[in-house]
Order: C-alpha cells, then structure tokens, then sequence
C-alpha cells in the first residue's frame, strides 16, 4: 500500500540580500497507470518481470519575500527513470524531497528523492540540486538497496557532494568512487576535505539457483582496498586493508566519527577497530581486541562510548577523549 497520495511542504531560504520560499507539492495519480515490461536476461538468471504503478507528480514553485513567482517546474517520475530505473519509479509512490542544504559553490539547494517499493526492501533515490530559481543544475544517484553503504553528503563547507555515481566539487570533473577491477562496498564523506572509498577487488558472478559469488586473487585479498582520498585534490592520503565489511540487503561498514577527538573508528569483527585521526590519517592504525582492555561498568569521566554491529557480534567500545587510540570494548549480547 501507498504511504501517501499527495503532500505539500515549505522551505524558507534565506540568502544574502535575498529571501526565497520554496514550496513543494507531490502527488499520485491512480486515475493514471503506468507499466514497464523488463525483458529476461540469461546472463543473470533473470526470467522477466512487470513493473505497474501510476504516473507521479513532483512540483517545486519558488517565490520572492514579497510573494512574487520566480520559478515554477513540474518533474514526473519518467525524469528519474535515468537515475533510479523506471521498475522502482514506477513501483513507488511519491514521497516529499529531502533538503540536505544550500550550496553555493554547487549552484543551488541540494535535495535527495526517495523511491520506496511498497511492502518490499526495494530503495533507491536520486539528488537533485536546484538553483534558487528552480533551474536544475544536477540530477543523479543516490543510494540504493543492495549496493554500497553510502549517504548522500553535503560538506559543511558547500564545496563537496557525495553522490552515489561519485564526488561532486565545485568547479571539477566528478571524482569516481569505483576503481577498475574492484567493486564498491562504501563512501563517506569524513569531514570538508577528506572522503573515505572501501572496495573489494576482484568481481562476482551469477550462477542460477545460488547466491552471487566473488572471486579475488591471494594477493588480491591482501591489497589495500580502504582509501582516504583528498577530494581536493583527488589524491589519497592513507590506504589500508580493511575487511570489516558485511552484506545485510547491502553492504554494511561499521564506522563512527567522534567529533571531539576527530577520528574515525572502523570496527573489523575478526581483527579489533582501525583508529583512524582526521588530522593525521596516514598514522591509522589497528588496534586489535587482544590489545584493547575489556571494559566494566560506566564510562569514565574523560570517555564517550559508541556501539557498533559487526557481524556476527556488536561491540559497545569507550574512547578516551584525551587519548584516541585508547579504547575500551564490551561485548554487546545479541
């Protein structure tokens, strides 16, 4: 079943020297079907299907502080075919964009779309970034169900969006998340300058009746496949190995930022956590759990403590603020 059939929300924005409201308004005709034949593939076992739905409506109307119309644009749920496929537009619903923030650098206001199967696991999303007139100035992917984790990211700073097709910059080519001969597990967006890329090198296959396997190399398992690239720049600044990475209708990587002592934690549920320092990410480093002390009772007074799931355990680990690389671990029980 349908969530909604229509919604309709406001945004203020307030620039320098201007002010503009943005009004949105999505809507599902069910007087207006839609369906797409998606043909069989022998090469990936797939035996065809049909996709029905209705056509959908996505308006955007901007106005000036004073009332006045300075941009009207209607999408329908064919301009994210492109994006999301038109299986899962036309399965889906309309749902409200999402606004993640104002981007000067990128030209606009940057928005996610969500396009949710009903009654399945069935996602994806497409970014949408919008001048303040209602001009669209990008239109690409998001997330998506079972593919990389991954969240649409706005940098603080404006410079930098992460997308799901790659890292948008101000005024520079698209910066690629995938590398050839590897498939991607992950992105994040760790703070205005630094990105971190996790992927798997080697490449799966289909076989019928089973799940898809992967095939890497001896050396192919050793290599680094965690990158921290300067999205400056385009260059990495640290690389390690990383296998902390699981499949739950997509891929999971176990990673916590602590603000106050700016690193990151990567939780690898068969070697301990990487400690990760934003300010100096080529001194990463792994603690093994052997090395770590198990931990008893509260927090101390200089710690924080976050929980993380690997699989198949989840571990509640207590970080010194003063110290980041000195932590300690609880196991969680399941």
């Amino acid at each position: 079943m349908y969530g909604a059939f229509a919604a309709a929300a406001d945004t203020v924005l307030h620039l320098p020297g201007h002010t503009y409201r943005l009004g949105w308004q999505v809507r599902l005709d069910t007087l207006q079907p839609l369906t797409h034949i998606t043909p069989p593939d022998p090469a990936k076992y797939f035996a065809g299907d049909t996709s029905r739905g209705f056509r959908g409506y996505y308006t955007v109307e901007v106005r000036d502080s004073l009332g006045q119309r300075l941009g009207r644009h209607t999408f329908t749920k064919a301009d994210f075919y492109p994006v999301v496929g038109p299986e899962l537009a036309i399965s889906s619903g309309v749902e409200l964009p999402r606004l993640l923030g104002y981007s000067a650098p990128l030209g606009g206001l940057v928005y996610t779309v969500s396009f949710n199967a009903p009654g399945t696991d069935w996602y994806g999303e497409a970014v949408l970034v919008l001048a303040p007139g209602g001009q669209v100035r990008y239109l690409g992917p998001g997330a998506g169900s079972d593919g990389p984790e991954l969240a649409v990211t706005l940098a603080a700073n404006g410079q930098t969006l992460l997308t799901g097709n790659g890292i948008k910059r101000a005024g520079q080519p698209l910066l690629p998340l995938a590398r050839a001969g590897a498939e991607l597990r992950g992105a994040r967006l760790l703070n205005d300058t630094l990105a971190l890329l996790i992927d798997e090198p080697g490449r799966s296959h289909l076989r019928a009746s089973a799940e898809p396997s992967f095939d890497a190399t001896p050396a192919q398992r050793r290599q680094p496949n965690a990158f921290v690239r300067d999205v400056r720049t385009g260059r990495d600044v640290s690389r390690f190995r990383y296998d902390g990475f699981f499949y739950v209708l997509g891929y999971r990587i176990p990673l916590q930022i602590v603000a106050s002592t700016q690193t990151a934690y990567l939780l690898d549920a068969a070697k301990g956590i990487y400690v990760l320092p934003l300010r100096q990410p080529a001194a990463g480093r792994w603690l093994p759990f052997a090395t770590m002390p198990r931990a008893v009772g509260s927090p101390m007074a200089n710690e924080i403590s976050f929980e993380l799931s690997g699989e198949p355990q989840g571990y509640r680990f207590l970080v010194d603020t003063t110290q980041a690389s000195k932590v300690r671990y609880q196991l969680l029980t399941q």
